[in-house]
């Protein structure tokens, strides 16, 4: 059991994992507010670090 769970964590840390829910939400709104951007359909976001959140440009 305990190697399932740092087989999980190892693969994050590896590969990187989204951001979560809210910080989604929150890039959403300050893209919704600074105006010349019509719509948002899909983001998609890397964390791979306490305080950094990637989004590729497309």
């Amino acid at each position: 059991m305990v190697a399932v769970v740092l087989a999980r964590e190892a693969k994050s840390v590896i590969i990187g994992e989204g951001a979560a829910p809210e910080v989604i939400s929150r890039i959403r709104d300050v893209l919704a507010a600074s105006g010349g951007i019509g719509e948002v359909r899909d983001l998609r976001t890397l964390h791979s670090g306490r305080r950094t959140c990637w989004s590729p440009r497309p």
